[in-house]
């Protein structure tokens, strides 16, 4: 059996490799690198020096994790096949190289021998350039292990790996979390090579560097303590246990109004803590009132907003309102002058419950749920027009031992026409119904299983032609800011109370780029923005004075 020694290429200057390293890599027949992508391997190649790298397992893996493990693999049997393999890393195989921790535990899984050979990382060339001294404290981190960040990070922060631009808008919006969105970090890439670069930017800028690479990396100063931020989620999280199905039946039954007294009772103690000149009392008022702020908070966002806004405009002020501008969307190209329908329903089933064994033969909330979430999957819908629907939000039961007595889900419909909504909507309600009836016949026991639903949003659909000088005039203010229009036939936005009853209205996209949208990994960044508002006043200026904007423009 061969065995596996592990060196470093250092950080990028040829100099930089220790002497033990050239003489292991210059006296081997099994060089293997990491990646060829690395400084140091030009040199190798005017030194005639032979290796293999693993560069083929990034295009193959899925992840990062994929990658490494791939990469060990091969190592471990190309130890086992009797090769002395030496391999080399950039940097040193010692600091911020996830292949070596790895290869590690494979080896000693499998009984091969490692050597570690100590090289220079580039953190020895970040300390000479920045002046500072590990010992006063530092983090490594890799940019893909960002979980592991600190909430509040007692010490300056490097992290290393951030290749790409992706990376960095991952990173950026991680760090967003503990430091101030302008605080200032140091970017770094290509340490120790000619073209260099260390500069002082922004937190907020990262993803916006012209060059990003696999050699770039950041450097973020410990936050001065009067700097330190304050972090709000715990208190979030607790209140939305709170909230949530089997949290506290006093806290889900809250409404903004019934919490009314109470939020004002808060304000007066607070003011009451402030005449008295009491600090201390000040500080535990202050912490009451934050919560009553969390938890409005709180029940806002679990409000599905509907469109309140507009829809209070158009049914209050309909005689006032010419035409109608919302923004919406990213990009600046985008525009929606059509508008599709959406309806929202919460499905609630209940029954008597009982214990999993005993009671066993007794109808299930959860059970019924699945039945109706099965049958609502099955609906077919025409391609065109445009229509969808989803189930979300399901959950159900008390204990995994225990049949569920309650158990609730939302389902989202949609389609660009009001007719075809209708139907569909028609379609839902019936399987609502037929979910409870086929669990309860499943066990013989009519009616031990109830479902109750309420529409909780209601978008009305809506079409206009693209002719009309509403439309024209929006397309227009976007060639004037030299962008080429992109016309949707579809989209809910709130162009579509005004659109539903004859208003003509447009919705302009916002500029900017989105990443994810709904998703726990959504992003915005806003670059380009400011072309919305051009557009906006443009079709403003355009259509000033205008008494009929629906009408096809005059050629």
């Amino acid at each position: 059996m061969g065995q596996i020694t592990s060196v470093g290429l250092g950080p990028g200057d040829f100099g930089l490799i220790t002497l033990d390293t050239w003489d292991k890599i210059t006296n081997t027949d099994k060089l293997i690198l990491r990646t060829a992508i690395h400084p140091t391997v030009a040199e190798l190649d005017k030194r005639n020096v032979v290796y293999t790298s693993c560069d083929e397992f990034y295009e193959q893996g899925a992840s990062f994790d994929d990658v490494y493990n791939s990469i060990a693999q091969k190592l471990i049997e190309e130890a086992k096949n009797g090769h002395d393999v030496v391999y080399a890393v950039p940097g040193s195989p010692l600091v911020a190289e996830r292949t070596v921790v790895i290869i590690r535990q494979k080896a000693r899984e499998a009984g091969v021998k490692l050597n570690i050979m100590p090289g220079m990382s580039f953190m020895e060339v970040l300390y000479q350039r920045l002046n500072i001294d590990p010992i006063d404290g530092l983090t490594i981190l890799d940019a893909c292990d960002l979980e592991n960040l600190p909430s509040e990070m007692p010490s300056a922060l490097v992290i290393t790996q951030v290749y790409n631009q992706h990376v960095a808008s991952d990173t950026k919006l991680t760090l967003m979390e503990n430091y101030p969105e302008d605080y200032p970090v140091t970017f770094i890439r290509n340490l120790s090579l000619p073209d260099e670069e260390i500069r002082e930017i922004p937190l907020y800028e990262l993803d916006r560097q012209p060059h990003i690479d696999h050699l770039t990396s950041l450097y973020i100063g410990k936050m001065p303590k009067n700097e330190q931020t304050f972090d709000l989620e715990p208190l979030e999280d607790v209140v939305k246990t709170l909230r949530s199905p089997g949290g506290c039946p006093w806290d889900i039954v809250q409404t903004h109004k019934s919490l009314r007294r109470n939020l004002i009772e808060e304000v007066y103690e607070v003011i009451e803590a402030i005449d008295l000149e009491d600090e201390k009392l000040l500080c535990e008022e202050l912490g009451d009132l934050l919560m009553q702020v969390v938890f409005h908070a709180r029940m806002a966002e679990e409000g599905l907003g509907a469109m309140s806004g507009m829809k209070y405009l158009v049914n209050n002020k309909a005689e006032e309102i010419l035409a109608a501008i919302s923004i919406d969307g990213p990009s600046n190209d985008v525009m929606y002058f059509n508008a599709t329908g959406m309806i929202n329903y919460d499905v609630t089933y209940t029954g008597p419950g009982g214990h999993a064994y005993l009671a066993f033969g007794t109808p299930s909330a959860v059970q019924a749920m699945g039945r109706a979430i099965a049958a609502l999957s099955d609906i077919q819908v025409p391609e065109t027009p445009k229509t969808t629907f989803t189930v979300s939000l399901a959950n159900g039961g008390q204990a995994i031992h225990g049949i569920a007595q309650s158990a609730n889900f939302k389902i989202n419909m949609r389609s660009d026409s009001a007719e075809v909504l209708a139907q569909m909507e028609q379609q839902a309600l019936a399987i609502f119904q037929q979910g409870a009836d086929a669990e309860n016949a499943r066990w013989q026991k009519p009616g031990a299983v109830k479902v109750t639903f309420s529409k909780i949003m209601d978008v009305p659909a809506g079409s206009q032609s693209e002719s009309c000088r509403m439309v024209q005039a929006a397309k227009l203010a976007t060639l004037a800011c030299g962008i080429t229009p992109q016309p949707r036939l579809g989209g809910c936005t709130n162009s579509n109370m005004p659109i539903a009853i004859g208003i003509p209205a447009v919705t302009l996209g916002r500029g900017g780029a989105e990443y994810g949208t709904h998703t726990v990994d959504e992003w915005f960044d806003p670059a380009g923005v400011y072309v919305c508002e051009q557009k906006s006043l443009l079709m403003l200026l355009a259509l000033a004075g205008l008494t009929d904007v629906t009408a096809a423009p005059q050629l």
